[in-house]
């Protein structure tokens, strides 16, 4: 894999040398310097030493962001929230279960809830659905992986080069800058859907300035069936806004964008075609209807919140250097006083910034618990998402910022940038480190610890379809990637009576602790988390502490038994059960696992 990939950037080093040097011209996609912008014309062509150590950092740090996955391969440390321990597993069942292409939205998935809908889970249609299929497991998630990032950097790259830094002489500073934004730690099983946002701003503003191509609607193709489905109503709200202020401020219909944005709409519902018919004709009653979500934030918590996560950024979407909105309004404020250049768009990114961190606050306001209380619609979609818009707004105001003192401190790039690149390499360590399992950082190979289930699976020597089974402290990702039924999962979208069913097993763990009550019933997250729950890990977690075994589980026998329950894989050793009916069988360890699971007989 790296051998294929370092002659691809020593390609891209070449055609960009070769651009600096006049050689060649720029691409089509960028704005020629003189036409009509928000900046005006500024510097002289970019020299080609600046060039060739622009593109030497960009290829160093390209070759450390990605090696730790292509050197060690399945023994790398991978992110496990929201990444392995959900999308990325159904995807891998969806693949191995020959329901990728099951057109129905009401199939049923026997591997993951006892029959999850097939409309539940991400469309057949998605791109990285199609990684998944065509790709052995771990060569999948890298593939996806560096596609994402790549196409992040690409994406800034051409929307600053178009719309913010457009002079010859600013090139190398576009690049960057792109290159900052691409190694931000996000969530790569969602596609484009947060890292894409310039890669789609650039096209639909390139389109409403009549400089659409035939390649640019492809393109947008080609986001929509590259884009997550929870992100759907989000980029649907924001590309309905974009054509509204497009259309009050030229007082015109632009009927070029009003297609093109169709087209996204059109494509992004036949991407999620399942998802869109299940919801227009209520095919399914989601399980957040009975979600009680709380609002607690008043005025001054709204504030505060907002510029938390305008300055760091909010971690579902991607964390970023607490001192990037800070640099970008400092080199502002500098270079309008030193040097009197037009600050408008800067303001236009900072004030969008704004207004999206406050909006992610503002759902938090006990001011319109209402909405949450009348409305259900509310608890079922989180608005919150609007965070995914981030990241793109900030470094758009950090390039649109360092453009403005790129006018006459040209040297100032090679110091901030370094700095800005060392920090965010730094939040990557720590998104993927700090955060990984209660077990420790356990490696791609290690969390999923093939070896041991399929021992697991010998042992029990029956038909996994046969059965299904809970986990107890074990992430059910697991168990499903091995190819087992479970009962239990983490879901965004399930069926509310299946909801009810799962509850009466853990119905007597819920009555011991109010807590996980809480947490199962008013948050949105919590009630994604259908897990079999023992209150006595969640109390320790809770705590931050942690516990060597289980004293007691109360399940209940005769719901596992109604739902083919057979086994119990648990994480931790549990003196007894309420049932008799429930009995230790056999404790499976192995060196690759650095965990043991305690397997249990359902009678």
């Amino acid at each position: 894999m790296t051998i294929r990939i370092l002659p691809l950037l020593s390609k891209f080093s070449s055609v960009l040398a070769l651009q600096s040097s006049g050689q060649i011209e720029e691409d089509s996609f960028t704005e020629k310097s003189g036409k009509k912008g928000f900046f005006r014309e500024a510097g002289n062509n970019g020299n080609r030493l600046e060039m060739y150590v622009t593109i030497l950092l960009i290829i160093s740090t390209f070759i450390y962001y990605f090696f730790p996955l292509l050197y060690h391969g399945e023994n790398a440390v991978v992110r496990v929230e929201d990444c392995l321990d959900g999308d990325f597993a159904y995807r891998i069942v969806l693949a191995k279960s020959h329901t990728i292409f099951a057109f129905n939205p009401m199939t049923p998935v026997n591997n993951i809830m006892n029959g999850l809908p097939r409309a539940c889970l991400p469309s057949g249609l998605n791109i990285y659905q199609w990684i998944v299929f065509l790709f052995p497991n771990f060569y999948a998630f890298l593939i996806n992986y560096i596609i994402v990032h790549l196409l992040g950097f690409f994406g800034m790259f051409f929307f600053l080069r178009n719309h913010v830094l457009k002079e010859n002489a600013q090139k190398s500073l576009a690049l960057l800058v792109a290159l900052a934004f691409a190694i931000l730690p996000v969530y790569t099983t969602m596609g484009m859907a947060v890292i894409g946002m310039p890669f789609l701003l650039n096209i639909l503003l390139l389109i409403q300035q009549g400089k659409g191509k035939a390649k640019h609607y492809l393109a947008i193709i080609f986001f929509a069936f590259y884009c997550y489905h929870n992100m759907f109503p989000l980029i649907v709200g924001g590309v309905f806004i974009f054509f509204i202020w497009d259309l009050l401020r030229n007082h015109k219909f632009n009927l070029t964008l009003f297609l093109a944005i169709g087209l996204l709409v059109t494509c992004l519902a036949i991407s999620e075609y399942q998802m869109v018919y299940t919801f227009v004709f209520h095919k399914i009653v989601p399980h957040r209807l009975v979600v009680h979500y709380k609002t607690s934030l008043n005025y001054k918590g709204i504030f505060v919140q907002s510029l938390i996560t305008l300055f760091n950024g909010e971690g579902s979407s991607s964390n970023y250097p607490v001192y990037i909105v800070g640099l970008s309004l400092l080199l502002i404020i500098v270079s309008y006083f030193l040097f009197k250049p037009s600050i408008s768009f800067s303001i236009k990114f900072f004030l969008l910034a704004f207004i999206v961190s406050l909006g992610f606050a503002v759902w938090d306001w006990y001011g319109i618990q209402f909405l949450y209380d009348k409305y259900r619609f509310f608890n079922v979609f989180s608005f919150k998402r609007i965070y995914c818009f981030l990241p793109f707004l900030v470094y758009a105001l950090l390039g649109s910022a360092m453009g403005l003192a790129d006018q006459k401190l040209k040297w100032l790039k090679f110091i901030l940038v370094p700095v800005i690149l060392v920090s965010t390499l730094k939040i990557n360590y720590d998104f993927d480190h700090s955060e990984n399992t209660e077990l420790g950082n356990l490696t791609y190979r290690q969390f999923f610890s093939e070896r041991m289930f399929n021992e697991i699976d010998a042992y029990i020597g029956k038909p996994k379809q046969s059965y299904r089974i809970c986990d107890i402290g074990l992430i059910p990702a697991i168990s499903q990637y091995n190819g087992f039924y479970t009962l239990d999962g983490y879901q965004y979208l399930y069926p509310m009576p299946y909801r009810g069913q799962f509850i009466k097993i853990i119905q007597g763990e819920l009555d011991k602790s109010p807590r996980l009550v809480t947490f199962f019933t008013s948050q949105r997250g919590g009630a994604n988390v259908c897990y079999t729950f023992s209150s006595e890990l969640y109390d320790a977690n809770e705590a931050g502490g942690k516990i060597a075994g289980i004293n007691n589980m109360a399940l209940n026998y005769d719901a596992l038994k109604s739902m083919n329950c057979q086994y119990i894989f648990s994480l931790y050793n549990i003196k007894s059960f309420t049932s008799d009916k429930i009995v230790f069988d056999k404790k499976f360890s192995n060196q690759e696992a650095l965990f043991d699971i305690y397997l249990y007989k359902v009678l």
